[in-house]
């Protein structure tokens, strides 16, 4: 008989040992997952600025710094940008330039939306 309970006592930690295992398993598969998931909806960065997968698909740009308040008009491309302060706006995919006291070129990456925020050399 205390044979049989050792082998029954062998099989249930046995089997416990390797659901706990696979437990752990799944688990570290989870996080895996939401580690992925999660760099997909990751921030993105340049010298210029920042950006990440827009909600909808289409290219925005937003001025997130009008250089301590030293710009005047700020102009994107050759035109006034007359959008406030922090606010997305359209804009296609590419290159463009960014003008106060001096021009900078950045490039705004397709179906994102994209932070200008370094007017620095």
């Amino acid at each position: 008989m205390d044979r049989a309970l050792a082998d029954v006592y062998d099989v249930y930690t046995k089997s416990e040992s390797t659901s706990g295992m696979n437990v752990h398993r799944i688990l570290m598969l989870f996080g895996l997952l939401a580690l992925c998931a999660g760099c997909i909806a990751c921030e993105h960065h340049d010298l210029r600025g920042t950006w990440r997968q827009s909600k909808d698909g289409q290219t925005y740009f937003a001025v997130m710094d009008d250089s301590g308040g030293l710009c005047g008009q700020i102009q994107v491309d050759g035109k006034t940008w007359a959008h406030p302060i922090g606010d997305a706006a359209p804009i296609d995919p590419g290159p463009h330039t960014i003008s106060c006291d001096g021009d900078i070129g950045f490039s705004v990456p397709s179906g994102s939306v994209y932070k200008f925020n370094y007017w620095g050399p």
